[in-house]
């Protein structure tokens, strides 16, 4: 009668290699959703900042154009009037640099 209380070694062997395959896949995707967090949380905090530049030029506290860094990110703000010169549009580029590429949020507003 043969013994039914553990695994063979076939069994055994053919779970490690279906975690050797599946683990690697598991790691690839944890790495991939960290960096897109990563990203993300970059893009709202220079989301922010752009608006925070806004509200302090609408305001008057800031003179256009203006410059300025606040790490990571570095901004621009520059305004142009329309044709009749009513309106001023104001823009805020703020940039940063992510996984060796340069990235931006551009934010486009008039008073």
């Amino acid at each position: 009668m043969p013994n039914s209380n553990g695994f063979t070694l076939v069994e055994i062997l053919v779970v490690l290699a279906i975690l050797a395959i599946l683990v690697p896949i598991f790691l690839l995707v944890v790495t991939h959703t960290v960096n897109l967090n990563n990203e993300a949380r970059l893009r709202s905090g220079a989301t922010l900042l752009a608006e925070g530049v806004a509200e302090e030029v609408l305001a008057n506290l800031i003179s256009v154009p203006a410059t300025g860094e606040q790490s990571p990110y570095s901004w621009q703000c520059d305004s142009s009037a329309d044709a009749h010169d009513t309106l001023k549009q104001i823009t805020i580029l703020v940039t940063w640099e992510y996984c060796g590429k340069q990235r931006e949020v551009r934010l486009v507003t008039y008073r």
